[in-house]
């Protein structure tokens, strides 16, 4: 049985991180950050705005399911 390859099923890595990258707001970033494409991390958001956002992104199991 070959070993699973984590996040092989994630294709929009790419999207997500242009989208992070032209964000303008906090808005647009948190839009970029809910596709969870990144592995799972610490995440930290400042914007000439004045806003400061953490959060720990990405996808993680169900410990109900294990899926």
């Amino acid at each position: 049985m070959p070993w699973p390859i984590p996040y092989a099923d994630e294709v929009g890595l790419t999207d997500q991180t242009y989208q992070a990258m032209t964000a303008h707001n906090l808005d647009e970033m948190k839009r970029a950050l809910a596709h969870l494409q990144l592995m799972s991390q610490n995440v930290m958001v400042s914007t000439i705005q004045g806003d400061i956002y953490y959060v720990r992104n990405g996808p993680c199991a169900d410990p109900r399911t294990g899926n």
